[in-house]
């Protein structure tokens, strides 16, 4: 029980130990075998996508020694099932009489173009889900552009910049001789818990051979001991790491900035106060340790997730304490392409115009991937826009109050280039899914394109390359299978790479998720396997609740109803509850209503 289990399905010797999702349904001979890059986190990990008939059967682990060698998590290996769910939308809709109703493309795109005419340009927001491929993001600046607005941006979208000053490689984070995390990285990007485990043995990976199968290493032995000496692991609740860490760091929810500017204040041999022991988690001696270790390794490595970086402030607090003990860098982004488009510039002018100020300030919107209208205040705002168009897979929130929903393709359908969390440019293919008239946002703004009287930069993944290759310097079409950390030439500057930092308060903490919760309900296996979506309580707080484990619960959190069952564990400190983060909820503290807690009193009746 853990969350790469699913590995035994490819390494059983007889084939005994089958994935649940496809067994039975076919000979590995009559699969279509796509080579591609997993989207469900920063990591990038190489994966095979086993397709038949136009349905994803399977993925499965590919070799890339450079990443993830031949693990996924479980997450990447059992979360495709949505893909084939029998609600995905297939053809445009354009409202019409208050109905949406099926048109064609052309049909959509000449609707929006007309409506568009009455609205100055810089009247009209364009937001990119942050796994969209770095051509999406071509195409969403291209169609900016010819509106003239400055609303375009990626979201979830971090504080703090995800580019590192002094960048860590995964092959570093694996041959580190001092580890600090700061999150809970096992749920958040789970090839870093593996590649933190290599580190941990103390063995260099081998070399291969020229037909690329790894040579029998006889240094690998059954519970071989690990140097846990070398781990440190902060977060504010326990994490699954901290169970092989030499030191842990259980620091108060919100406190990122805090721990930071102590163990800097250690690094520079200054005296803390009150308030900045109580920031550290531990005792000041652990820190200090931790601190003299870090300054003395050779090889050392700050991972740095999302709980840091929800707050600019904390980023830069990190940022900070790196340069001051001269360790390497990797910050984890939110999604699989974050990286990507803060270096390509899909960034808004001005933050004011960033994605949580488009849905104030927009006239018009297109939305591509997202449903902020899961909070009912924003989705009255909504109501009031002049156009809303929405790009997504399903009839979403949003999607039911948009006047126009295009189909889109999923991650397993698209071509494109995405830029994990360590720099490196990965080429993700398409696997052939039938998904009707389903497009990626290329395909989006070359419809409107056409409908405006223009062929816009970035209407296919051609033409973005083309553009791209002019700004990189970089032939993204020669990309290889484990693709390259390249030296770039031209590199684009951002607009925009902060904002000021939220509230720290809440008693809700969004957390990270292997499982990608918008899909849960969608992916029955993993869905029986996790349990579904989890509200972690402490177990006093679950009595002055009123609640049980496994109870079934709806309540609204930063303003957003979730629903969520509940799991009691003594991992969570009393007074903070964790969630699973959305795209459209972020990591961070946020503040739920408790008096709005609905529990379903009849599974409850049963359970007890």
């Amino acid at each position: 029980p853990s969350n790469f289990t699913g590995n035994i399905t490819d390494i059983c010797p007889v084939g005994a130990l089958l994935d649940a999702s496809s067994r039975f349904r076919g000979r590995n001979w009559e699969y279509d075998h796509t080579r591609t890059t997993s989207m469900d986190d920063a990591t990038g990990s190489a994966v095979i996508v086993d397709a038949r008939t136009g349905r994803i059967e399977r993925v499965k682990a590919a070799l890339n020694p450079d990443v993830n060698k031949t693990w996924i998590d479980d997450g990447t290996r059992f979360g495709h099932e949505y893909v084939d769910s029998p609600d995905r939308l297939t053809r445009p809709m354009v409202r019409r009489n208050g109905e949406l109703q099926p048109v064609t493309w052309p049909e959509a795109a000449a609707y929006v173009a007309e409506r568009l005419k009455g609205l100055s340009g810089k009247d009209v927001g364009i937001v990119l889900r942050a796994d969209s491929t770095l051509e999406e993001g071509v195409a969403a600046l291209a169609l900016a552009e010819k509106l003239g607005t400055g609303q375009v941006d990626h979201a979830p979208r971090p504080a703090g910049s995800l580019l590192p000053s002094r960048p860590a490689t995964l092959t570093d984070l694996a041959t580190a001789d001092a580890i600090f995390v700061v999150g809970d990285v096992t749920e958040e990007a789970g090839i870093l818990d593996l590649r933190i485990k290599d580190a941990l043995k103390g063995v260099t990976p081998p070399e291969l051979l020229p037909h690329g199968v790894p040579i029998a290493d006889l240094r690998l032995k059954e519970r071989m001991p690990r140097r846990a000496e070398i781990l440190t692991v902060a977060a504010p609740y326990r994490v699954d790491l901290m169970r092989h860490a030499g030191a842990s760091h259980l620091y108060p929810a919100g406190g990122e900035a805090e721990l930071f500017r102590a163990l800097t204040a250690l690094a520079g041999g200054g005296q803390l106060t009150d308030e900045q022991r109580a920031a550290l988690g531990a005792d000041e001696a652990a820190a200090r340790q931790l601190v003299d270790r870090l300054r003395s390794a050779s090889d050392g490595v700050l991972v740095v997730g999302g709980f840091a970086l929800a707050r600019r402030e904390a980023a830069e607090a990190a940022r900070a304490f790196a340069r001051a003990v001269g360790v390497k860098e990797l910050l984890v982004g939110p999604m699989a392409n974050s990286h990507g488009l803060e270096l390509l510039g899909v960034l808004p002018s001005h933050e004011r115009y960033a994605f949580p100020g488009m849905l104030q300030e927009a006239k018009a919107l297109i939305v591509s991937h997202l449903d902020p209208a899961k909070d009912p205040d924003v989705a009255a705002s909504l109501k009031e826009r002049e156009l809303l168009v929405v790009h997504d897979m399903f009839l979403t929130e949003t999607a039911r109050l948009a006047d126009v929903v295009l189909p889109a393709r999923s991650v397993y359908e698209k071509d494109g280039t995405v830029v994990n969390l360590e720099g490196r440019f990965l080429p993700v293919r398409a696997a052939p899914v039938e998904a009707g008239q389903a497009e990626d946002f290329t395909g989006v703004v070359r419809y409107l394109g056409e409908a405006l009287g223009e062929r816009l930069e970035g209407r296919s993944v051609r033409s973005a390359r083309r553009v791209l290759k002019r700004r990189l310097e970089l032939d993204l079409a020669e990309l290889p299978d484990n693709g390259v950390i390249p030296r770039l030439k031209a590199r684009p500057a951002p607009k925009v790479t902060t904002r000021e930092a939220p509230a720290a308060g809440g008693n809700v903490l969004i957390a990270p998720s292997m499982a990608r919760v918008e899909y849960l309900h969608r992916n029955p296996h993993l869905n029986a396997a996790v349990g579904g979506p989890k509200l972690s309580v402490n177990p006093a707080d679950a009595e002055g609740l009123g609640v049980m484990d496994g109870a079934e619960v709806r309540l609204r959190v930063g303003g957003v109803w979730r629903d969520a069952v509940v799991r009691v564990t003594e991992a969570v400190p009393a007074g903070l509850m964790t969630l699973p983060a959305l795209p459209e909820q972020g990591v961070g503290l946020v503040q739920a209503d408790l008096g709005s807690l609905v529990v379903d009193q009849v599974r409850l009746e049963v359970a007890s």
